[in-house]
């Protein structure tokens, strides 16, 4: 004459959505950068995997997150399908575009030598929106009178960075000749005589 009841939940699933806010970060994205791509999503689904391009450099992953190491600048497409790991009940493919902008341009040329005889030299950028040297100048043109490292860093207007740098070493040639030659001198100054510092090769 006992009686005794138990209950439990069922979870019945008809289908699987596409899944929906994907977030990446950073953003936005310049090459060079490793994106990390989030899908809000259903939990424990197995997910899917796809790009349009090679170039995208999209990780293999079943999770609702992936990783992108774009290998060129462009406009990608990524699929990402969902699939309920019991029921293999899988969803339409989701599309999404992910933009990857190129570096800004900059080159501060080769490596060059001056001469405090000949003045300086101008290093030049393009006019970016922010502009920063290692000397604290923030201006498109630098000129420099002194040897050493110089390094310039560009932002664009995507929030992209690059830089570059340049060698700058001194060498003067410098020659010696004498205005006054006295004939009868026992001193040595008898002979109009070119020397230098050391520059010229001679045979």
């Amino acid at each position: 004459g006992c009686n005794g009841t138990s209950s439990f939940d069922l979870d019945v699933v008809d289908t699987v959505e596409s899944p929906f806010d994907l977030v990446s970060d950073p953003n936005p994205i310049c090459i060079g950068d490793t994106v990390r791509i989030t899908i809000n999503g259903r939990p424990n689904a197995i997910y899917s995997w796809a790009t349009n391009n090679t170039n995208a450099g999209l990780k293999i992953s079943n999770a609702n997150h992936n990783l992108m190491i774009p290998e060129k600048a462009g406009i990608y497409k990524v699929m990402v399908s969902q699939k309920h790991e019991k029921c293999q009940i899988a969803s339409e493919p989701a599309e999404f575009e992910i933009k990857v902008n190129t570096l800004p341009r900059v080159s501060l040329g080769r490596d060059t030598i001056i001469c405090e005889l000949d003045g300086g030299v101008t290093l030049k950028v393009a006019d970016y929106p922010e502009v920063r040297w290692n000397t604290g100048y923030t201006g498109t043109e630098m000129y420099v009178e002194n040897k050493g490292k110089y390094t310039v860093e560009v932002m664009d207007e995507n929030g992209c960075e690059n830089k570059d740098e340049i060698t700058i070493k001194e060498f003067c040639c410098k020659i010696y000749h004498p205005n006054i030659i006295n004939l009868n001198s026992y001193t040595g100054n008898d002979n109009f005589k070119i020397s230098h510092s050391g520059c010229v090769i001679s045979s």
